[in-house]
């Protein structure tokens, strides 16, 4: 066996170094070049829709205000419970 120089270690690991970076970047590259699809315009557009939509609820429930004072008394009770 022919042992390998120096120079010869640092240009093999040099371009396999460089390889590697190219294989794992390639895939992103390709896909920002030719994207598959228009992007996330219109999730963005629907999500907005949907927080709007959880808005609205929110400003139309009013609260039932015996109901607070009820879960109000069962949460200062359950201590009470610990022995």
């Amino acid at each position: 066996m022919v042992p390998a120089s120096a120079f010869t270690s640092a240009v093999m690991l040099f371009f396999g170094v460089i390889t590697f970076i190219i294989i794992m970047l390639l895939p992103a590259i390709v896909e920002l070049k030719k994207p598959r699809d228009a992007g996330p315009k219109i999730l963005e557009n629907e999500e907005q829709h949907r927080i709007d939509l959880l808005v609205d609820m929110e400003i139309e429930a009013k609260f039932d205000w015996v109901t607070v004072r009820r879960v109000a008394e069962i949460i200062a009770f359950l201590p009470s419970l610990e022995p």
